[in-house]
């Protein structure tokens, strides 16, 4: 125990840990493991700094994450900071150590959204590593060669313990200096970061119980479903075999092979006809070859240059590219992390930019929209699933951050903000959904004439019909690219999102501005929703499970006899939450509860609710 340099430590007992770091300073704490899985992997060492000292607790050997009980007093009631919340908190939980851990990771998202320069990949506030975060708040380097050493030697070197000493006192000195500029920040901007922030932290500690808790699913109907979508994929390539016999399934899995094939066919083009072709198709960056990705296809079709054997071609290669990507998502692969019957994911707050929640392992933020995918995640006998979706939310925070009181009126009218634009500018309610999240993203007339299929002349209309029913909304909205570039961010209802200077910097200069304000406070509201159901939800009846977070919405497990009060109180907290980070936004029809068997069929009792009290409205 000692201070930053491992000259510098003394040996020590559990109880001088609680003399020499008082309660009333964060405490920074790291673990080192033989692997990444608490339950099979061992633990070697634990580390803690709190800007004045530095100490570490080693194990002879590898020891399993119970051990850590004899940190469980010592820890109790502290606020402990740490780097990737999931991980230690994954180490600590096994020795019943539950705490709701502070994390720079969601700090860092809190005050920056994320700040990569031009040409880092590391993008999303909530996946940055600790070298990562060293280099963009402390302007340093960290070594982490010593990460992938041998942590089960019978010895560890001198160059492994100061490694794992010097994790902890970097974390905690990210923490301090993102804790000065969030102070500074939310001065300067006038927003209430600090809130954000903690409303992060609980929302998190929620997401890590519903990943632990996982969600039932019916692998069985899983895969009689791949099977199915199987079927179509070998009709596609016995099609484009039939119109080509060298498009072989060897041939449509190379991209080298594709290349050489429709640079054959284009050869019979003329040269009026042929350039053009060649110029439109997107190319592989190193070799400059013909590019077949599933995006790549889509704008070769809508650069609309092939002649027609070779557009139905392509049109098949990129139906059947759409078919294998589902498959390789949400396939075989997905149902990999079923254990006992229960789904379990990773859920990463603030992963994105705007503070959105990400997913992966599987990715549970875009799974297929169809109510049969969504079936397959089932209720155990005896429960049911209570969702609640937010209705509209990112218009609704539109409508409250701009402040557009006619925008506000209408849906505190009752009106499906869809079906007014519907109705308003004559056109279709699946286009009206395309211009409404269109326009308050900042597209352009051109953009949206594409997005639409329309041209640019009634894009363009559509646009100031849409500013003439919410002319203060139009008018925010378009002051927010000014004030984006000056003051090099935005501000979202309770974080701030740094400008963004990577690669599409430029590019996005007009819809960044515009999109982030909206994404974050939605954002804003999903995470204190997630906080108030942390605290709330074990006073419930019904022995509730919080199991899934999507989008804008929550899904719970309870007893089939009290879900409908379950809804209730879901409902209200998701409503408070609302009202908490906006309070002048809209609530009429915000958040409808509803009930079933499977998260499809509760998700469409959900739906069903609503239409029923907006058509009670209007009668």
């Amino acid at each position: 125990m000692g201070g930053p340099t491992l000259d510098g430590l003394l040996s020590a007992t559990l109880d001088d840990l609680e003399g020499t770091f008082p309660r009333d300073r964060f405490l920074a704490l790291d673990v080192e493991t033989t692997g990444l899985s608490a339950a099979s992997d061992g633990l070697r060492t634990v580390q803690f700094a709190d800007g004045e000292s530095a100490a570490m607790m080693v194990f002879n050997c590898p020891v399993p994450a119970r051990a850590l009980v004899v940190l469980a007093d010592f820890l109790r009631g502290r606020r402990v900071v740490v780097h990737n919340a999931r991980f230690e908190a994954s180490w600590l939980q096994p020795a019943g150590i539950d705490l709701v851990l502070d994390d720079t990771i969601l700090l860092f998202s809190a005050v920056r959204g994320t700040r990569s320069p031009k040409g880092d990949k590391c993008t999303g506030g909530g996946r940055v590593s600790l070298a990562a975060l060293a280099a963009m708040v402390l302007g340093e380097t960290l070594d982490k060669s010593e990460q992938v050493s041998d942590w089960a030697a019978p010895t560890l070197s001198a160059s492994q313990l100061a490694y794992a000493l010097n994790d902890p006192i970097v974390t905690h000195r990210i923490w301090e200096a993102l804790r000065a500029e969030l102070h500074r920040k939310s001065k300067q901007h006038g927003v209430d970061i600090v809130a954000g922030y903690e409303d992060m932290r609980f929302s998190a500690a929620m997401a890590h119980r519903m990943e632990r808790v996982g969600i039932g699913f019916d692998v069985a109907a899983h895969q009689a479903w791949i099977a199915r979508k199987q079927e179509p994929v070998a009709a596609l390539e016995a099609h484009l075999a039939a119109c080509d016999p060298a498009l072989s399934p060897a041939c449509i899995a190379s991209g080298v092979q594709l290349d050489q094939l429709f640079r054959q066919r284009l050869e019979r083009y003329a040269d009026k006809d042929r350039r053009p072709a060649l110029l439109a198709w997107p190319k592989t960056e190193k070799t400059r070859k013909l590019s077949f990705g599933r995006e790549d296809l889509a704008a070769v079709l809508i650069a609309d240059r092939l002649q027609g054997a070779e557009r139905r071609l392509v049109e098949a290669l990129y139906t059947r590219a759409e078919q294998v990507r589902c498959l390789a998502t949400f396939g075989t692969a997905f149902s990999r992390h079923v254990v006992d019957g229960r789904l379990h994911g990773q859920l990463h707050a603030g992963g994105a930019v705007t503070g959105r929640y990400t997913s992966t392992d599987p990715n549970l933020q875009n799974i297929p929209t169809d109510s049969e995918f969504r079936g397959f995640f089932c209720a155990p006998v005896g429960r049911a699933f209570v969702d609640v979706d937010y209705s509209q939310l990112e218009l609704r925070v539109f409508a409250a951050l701009s402040g557009d009181v006619k925008m506000i009126a209408a849906f505190e009218d009752g009106w499906d903000y869809h079906d007014l634009v519907m109705q308003r500018l004559s056109c279709t309610r699946r286009r009206a959904k395309a211009i409404n999240f269109g326009i308050i993203f900042g597209m352009s007339a051109a953009t949206l004439a594409a997005e639409l299929g329309v041209d640019d002349v009634t894009a363009g209309e559509y646009l100031r019909g849409w500013d003439e029913l919410a002319p203060i909304g139009a008018e925010w909205r378009d002051s927010r690219p000014r004030l984006y570039a000056v003051e090099q961010g935005v501000r979202t209802a309770r974080r701030w999102i740094d400008y963004l200077d990577d690669d599409d910097a430029d590019v996005s200069a007009n819809t960044r501005p515009k999109n982030y304000p909206v994404q974050g406070g939605a954002a804003d509201v999903m995470h204190r929703a997630m906080r108030l159901l942390f605290e709330r939800y074990r006073d419930w009846p019904g022995d509730v499970l919080p199991v899934l977070t999507v989008h804008d919405e929550i899904l719970v497990e309870a007893d089939v006899a009290v879900a409908d009060q379950v809804g209730s109180l879901l409902a209200d907290v998701m409503v408070e939450a609302f009202r908490d980070v906006l309070p002048n936004g809209p609530m009429r029809f915000l958040a409808i509860p509803g009930v079933g068997s499977t998260w499809a069929a509760a998700k469409a009792d959900g739906e069903m609710r609503e239409k029923a009290l907006r058509t009670a409205r209007c009668a």
